[in-house]
């Protein structure tokens, strides 16, 4: 195997994140009775976030930090159906 350094293999693993969590996104939307807009992910030193926000205006913030693509997918699914992830960052 390569050998890659750890910021350039981090790199690739938080863009795949987000490339997943965009896939859930278009599930999510497609589903009237989750009220989804839109779902972001950001990475800012070492802190992973995911938010969701809702048509009307709410929002939940997750702490995604060193999820895998399974872990996020249930906390999204928390926060859309269930009111709320274990993760959720409160304001």
């Amino acid at each position: 195997m390569w050998d890659v350094p750890d910021d350039v293999e981090g790199g690739k693993m938080m863009e795949k994140k987000k490339e997943f969590l965009e896939q859930v996104k278009l599930a999510l939307i497609e589903d009237p009775r989750s009220n989804v807009a839109d779902i972001t992910y950001q990475s800012d030193e070492g802190r992973e976030i995911i938010t969701v926000y809702f048509i009307g205006g709410g929002k939940r913030r997750i702490n995604a930090t060193c999820n895998s693509n399974g872990a996020n997918f249930m906390e999204v699914g928390r926060a859309v159906y269930e009111g709320g992830a274990r993760g959720e960052i409160y304001e």
